[in-house]
């Protein structure tokens, strides 16, 4: 099949909607445990405060926070406005991938 013969869209099958319905149950699962992942790690955050880690009254090491080392990077946009030519020299354009978006169903 060429490039201008490939379809634009697929009408679902029974069981592809039914995967399509689980994902979405997935997703929302999801993001529930997700928000109740960062309260609980807002939570532990406070409390610890400046500490580093965090021990139970056995004297195990439950967990610890610490600040990782500093990191440089490149700094695109600024080249970009100071020196558009350069930066335009060694800019390089890559194809777009495919974006797989799931619809809201109201």
């Amino acid at each position: 099949m060429s490039e201008s013969e490939k379809l634009d869209y697929l009408v679902a099958t029974p069981e592809l909607e039914h995967s399509v319905n689980k994902l979405r149950n997935v997703r929302r699962s999801i993001d529930e445990l997700t928000k109740l992942k960062e309260e609980f790690e807002s939570e532990i955050k406070a409390a610890l405060g400046e500490a580093q880690s965090l021990f139970d009254e056995d004297g195990t090491c439950m967990l610890t926070y610490k600040r990782g080392e500093s990191v440089k990077r490149f700094d695109a946009k600024w080249l970009k406005e100071q020196d558009p030519a350069t930066y335009e020299k060694y800019i390089v354009e890559s194809p777009g991938n495919r974006t797989f978006l799931l619809k809201k169903v109201d």
